[in-house]
């Protein structure tokens, strides 16, 4: 739901971009605070390999060392939109 929510908001945009390898999909960024003290980002990514159920998280620190957390685990993520 929450990312369903973040798709009717604009974000902070990051053009798409391509090197000699391979391109990157434009994404929007979304300030969070992730496991209630984590400040990070949500991001969405307009080419993933997810579906809707997975929100991609992004932080300057290690979010799976500091939460103890694994694939499949729930993390409380409160996400701040602008407009």
């Amino acid at each position: 739901r929450l990312k369903q929510e973040l798709e009717t908001h604009t974000g902070i945009i990051i053009d798409g971009f391509e090197d000699k390898h391979r391109s990157f999909s434009k994404a929007r960024c979304f300030q969070a605070t992730i496991g209630g003290s984590i400040n990070g980002v949500a991001i969405l990514i307009d080419r993933t390999h997810y579906d809707d159920s997975v929100i991609e998280l992004l932080a300057p620190i290690k979010i799976r060392d500091m939460l103890n957390a694994k694939d499949g685990d729930m993390v409380t993520v409160s996400v701040f939109v602008s407009d």
